[in-house]
């Protein structure tokens, strides 16, 4: 309220005061004449005349408009994050004192003051903060503030939204030129990511592909800008399957077992142990990846896991990564813990998704080949995962004999990763799996 405002009312509350009183004072002594009536009367008029003076003064002019925006606060999140709820702030460039109602004194500050108290509006925006993107966050006026600016106000009263914008950030991290930069700092390598709705796959050093890869059973296309186009899999997911995994290798006849999967369209995992692997046997990691097998990490020297301080496991399980990565130039997304020994300690620091077993050979034990086919064939069974060594002959031997049965009995022999993908379950660091059945 302006003070020329407060000043009228203050000198109105004066005078009708001092009438009051002064009419207290006749009654006390006598029945008011007509000269009494004519002095009260003569006030009034002056104060409505002064009154009307200031309240016509600000009065809107015919020809004039009030411009009110309603500024939308912006608001960055990354994806997931809790939205918090959109802000605005009602500004006119508008004395507050002017009336836009003559009949109700409704005014600028009046009208300003609902809306800065959330009164005649919404705020919408498409973005719900699940999807990367730009979104405008807008102001949109309720039915009944349209029906006052257009008929109370006979559209003297513009309002428009100065629009705002919702930023959600991908979840993962940032683009850096072809590359895909983590929050953590590190690259996006040898995995995909999803950016805006499309799918990009970045190769072992980084960097973004295009063209046509195989993955697995898998061939992917990407178009010139990296994103993904088509996806064929030779993987029925509706057939049966099963995952042949190997640990404490690389043994001195895994190139064999290679040789073998490789001749049947068949993949497995290895968990493989960090002291075996050396320049002698690196290339052996790399044909692995090339045929489509999982390279994935069981420790460094074969300890239980649950007897040692964090650590100590980040030593065996870090080294043994290293190693992985070095010489198949794919990092190891998997662990098995040592005789499937887990604690909430080794689960915490491991940090990837454990792999148990469904069925135990025991051809460590048994250092028999028919003994580990005949096991496994009497039973297996739809989302089986296999536990073996190729480190031993015998179980090198049963591999020339298992692998044909599994496929005649119809099982399609995947790695674990594709058994967990083609079962629909997102593996979760710190959990242990020992199966994916339907």
């Amino acid at each position: 309220m302006s003070e020329e405002r407060k000043k009228v009312r203050q000198r109105r509350r004066e005078t009708l005061k001092r009438m009051q009183e002064r009419e207290r004072i006749i009654q006390g002594k006598k029945a008011p004449g007509k000269k009494v009536f004519i002095v009260i009367a003569v006030c009034l008029l002056l104060c409505a005349i002064a009154g009307g003076t200031v309240f016509a003064s600000r009065l809107l002019e015919n020809n004039t408009s009030i411009k009110i925006k309603i500024a939308v606060e912006s608001q960055s999140i990354v994806q997931d994050e809790v939205l918090q709820s959109f802000v605005a702030k009602a500004i006119s460039d508008t004395d507050g004192d002017k009336v836009i109602n003559r009949n109700t004194g409704f005014t600028v500050q009046d009208l300003l003051d609902d809306l800065n108290g959330g009164i005649g509006y919404q705020i919408n925006c498409d973005g719900d903060g699940t999807t990367e993107g730009e979104f405008t966050i807008h102001a949109e006026l309720d039915e009944y503030m349209k029906e006052r600016v257009t008929k109370e106000w006979n559209d003297k009263v513009q309002i428009e939204s100065e629009d705002g914008e919702l930023v959600v950030k991908n979840k993962y991290g940032e683009w850096e030129g072809n590359k895909f930069k983590r929050y953590d700092g590190t690259y996006v390598s040898d995995d995909f990511i999803e950016s805006k709705g499309d799918k990009y796959y970045f190769d072992a050093d980084g960097n973004m592909v295009t063209g046509e890869i195989k993955l697995g059973f898998t061939t992917y296309v990407f178009d010139e800008n990296g994103k993904m186009v088509s996806e064929v899999s030779t993987l029925d997911v509706d057939k049966p399957m099963v995952a042949l995994t190997y640990d404490d290798g690389p043994g001195p006849r895994t190139g064999e077992l290679l040789d073998m999967l490789e001749a049947n369209a068949a993949h497995a995992t290895f968990f493989m142990l960090g002291q075996r692997i050396n320049d002698d046997n690196g290339d052996v990691l790399k044909r692995m990846v090339d045929i489509g097998c999982e390279v994935a990490n069981h420790s460094y020297s074969h300890p239980q896991l649950t007897t040692l301080s964090e650590d100590a496991i980040k030593e065996e399980i870090n080294t043994t990564n290293n190693k992985i990565l070095d010489k198949s130039g794919v990092a190891s997304k998997i662990v098995r813990p040592p005789y499937g020994s887990v604690n909430d300690t080794v689960r915490a620091v491991v940090g990837v998704p454990m792999i148990m077993w469904s069925v135990d050979t025991l051809d460590w034990k048994t250092k028999n080949a028919k003994a580990t086919v005949d096991h496994v064939m009497n039973t297996v069974r739809d989302g089986d995962i296999i536990l073996m060594h190729d480190i031993h002959d015998t179980t090198i031997d049963a591999a020339k004999e298992l692998i044909p049965k599994l496929k005649e009995a119809g099982y399609q022999l995947v790695t674990v990763s594709e058994l967990a993908e083609a079962r629909g379950v997102p593996m979760k660091a710190g959990q242990s799996y020992s199966e994916f059945c339907k």
